[in-house]
């Protein structure tokens, strides 16, 4: 999941914004498109991408993000959600 070594300040709905605008980006579709509470696999999620994304966001959290969360958390919401608790902890 995350790392502890530093403490990162992004609420859930920062994260739901960059994943929404990351998402529409490499689907190259529009932002509104993008269904917050879709199931990953909706927008063609594979492990390749899977892995792309979850190594941007690591990059932009600061955070070690294990590439498997995106299956335990399957949408763009529950991921937020997630994340954002784990980096208030």
């Amino acid at each position: 999941m995350l790392s502890n070594d530093v403490k990162a300040t992004h609420s859930a709905s920062e994260i739901e914004s960059w994943l929404s605008q990351y998402l529409a980006k490499v689907l190259e579709i529009s932002e509104q498109e993008i269904d917050h509470h879709a199931h990953f696999d909706k927008y063609g999620l594979d492990s390749a991408l899977a892995v792309s994304l979850t190594g941007d966001l690591e990059e932009w959290l600061g955070k070690r993000i294990n590439p498997t969360l995106l299956y335990n958390y399957t949408t763009i919401a529950s991921l937020s959600e997630n994340l954002a608790t784990e980096l208030t902890n």
